[in-house]
């Protein structure tokens, strides 16, 4: 039986994801160093980043600029990524480097600046 403090904590994430696909334009550096632009679509996301199917591989801590259907840009770092070779697409969870009104997801608890 686990206790609380055998709990790992470690993968938590301090906000909730909500499911939601939403279209994006994506911009970044491949593993071979190569520039891209990409569609692609998000799995899920929160107030502070989400999760992308992209056919890209980018690289782990790189920042990627990521456009939204309306024009409204953001850019984001790489957290982890995962091949599906099956599907032969990859799964990349990024965070965003700054937050926004104009993200999909806005924390309550944050105020922005006028």
């Amino acid at each position: 039986m686990l206790s609380s403090r055998n709990v790992p904590t470690a993968g938590r994430r301090a906000a909730k994801r909500v499911n939601l696909r939403i279209p994006f334009h994506v911009y970044g550096r491949d593993e071979n160093g190569a520039t891209f632009q990409s569609r692609a679509e998000t799995v899920n996301v929160s107030s502070k980043g989400g999760c992308l199917v992209l056919d890209k591989d980018p690289i782990r801590g790189q920042n990627l600029k990521i456009v939204g259907p309306k024009g409204a840009a953001f850019i984001a770092r790489v957290c982890w990524s995962n091949y599906v070779m099956r599907k032969n697409i990859r799964f990349v969870g990024f965070a965003l480097t700054r937050f926004g009104r104009e993200w999909v997801l806005i924390d309550k608890n944050h105020s922005f600046p006028r």
